[in-house]
């Protein structure tokens, strides 16, 4: 599984909440005729679900002025394609009102950076996804994970930690964190932590994770991880992978049906499957195979 941060992007906030807190960032000017908050702020709401983007913004830019913070956060939606650095600062506006949504789009931004428009502050980014994440926020948690596990603003990797943000973002439906997790767990040499690998690999696979269910191929092959040496569980669990359009599963599979271990010997399908996965830059081992059998 892969330990990158999920997607920065997000959705248009819908709720209805005040805010008091002070900011560093000064949302933008009230609209001389502002109505309340929340009656702009809903007004944003409905323009925005006509498709009405200007009507949607001049009514958030109303509440954001009177330090609504779904209304800050909305409004740096819709200007962040034409306006990436205004962006950021209304959603440290809205970050500092306590959103926690704010907190990770702010935080999945700083961490990446953008050329032109802000620079990277991984230290940062990680202090405001850790706030999100401590609101049970599921990408938040997930997103620490990740810059836990790999270093990235921290003096050096926190596994341990990395772990506990992982099953927090796992226990809330998060499939990549699920992997994640079942990965570290696999490569623990803590016995009770190593034996919970299958565990968190099958919850991915039941949501339909291709890279889970090709590990669990790979543990009912060896019988590590919690799962049992059962090589008719393997074979499912990598076709479950194939199907799903895994290239390392399609890879093995291949190798399986030149041999004939397990499956009927087929040349044939062996190279399709051989051929797809090289498409997809598993490694040159594809390559190397279609050579030897064409």
């Amino acid at each position: 599984g892969g330990s990158t941060g999920g997607s920065t992007g997000g959705s248009i906030a819908i709720g209805s909440t005040g805010g008091s807190t002070r900011t560093r960032t000064k949302p933008p000017h009230p609209h001389p005729h502002a109505s309340t908050p929340i009656a702009s702020f809903n007004a944003g709401v409905a323009a925005f679900k006509r498709g009405d983007r200007a009507e949607a913004a001049r009514h958030f830019e109303e509440a954001a002025a009177k330090r609504h913070p779904k209304a800050i956060h909305n409004l740096a939606l819709i200007v962040e394609d034409e306006q990436p650095a205004r962006a950021v600062e209304l959603y440290r506006a809205a970050a500092a009102l306590g959103m926690a949504e704010a907190q990770y789009a702010l935080g999945a931004r700083l961490k990446e950076g953008l050329e032109g428009a802000y620079y990277p502050n991984p230290t940062e980014a990680l202090e405001h996804l850790t706030r999100a994440a401590g609101k049970g926020h599921a990408k938040a948690n997930y997103a620490v994970g990740c810059m836990l596990e790999s270093g990235t603003g921290v003096p050096a990797p926190d596994i341990p930690g990395a772990q506990r943000h992982f099953e927090v973002a796992a226990a809330a439906g998060d499939v990549k964190a699920a992997v994640n997790l079942g990965r570290l767990c696999e490569k623990s040499e803590v016995a009770h932590l190593h034996g919970q690998a299958a565990k968190w690999y099958a919850r991915a696979s039941e949501a339909g994770d291709p890279t889970a269910a090709f590990n669990l191929s790979m543990l009912h092959a060896s019988g590590t991880g919690g799962a049992p040496k059962a090589p008719l569980k393997e074979l499912e669990f990598l076709r479950l992978a194939v199907a799903r359009g895994s290239p390392r599963a399609q890879y093995n599979l291949a190798t399986k049906m030149l041999r004939g271990e397990g499956v009927p010997r087929d040349e044939e399908g062996a190279l399709k499957l051989l051929e797809a996965a090289d498409a997809a830059g598993v490694d040159d081992k594809s390559a190397r195979m279609i050579r030897r059998i064409m």
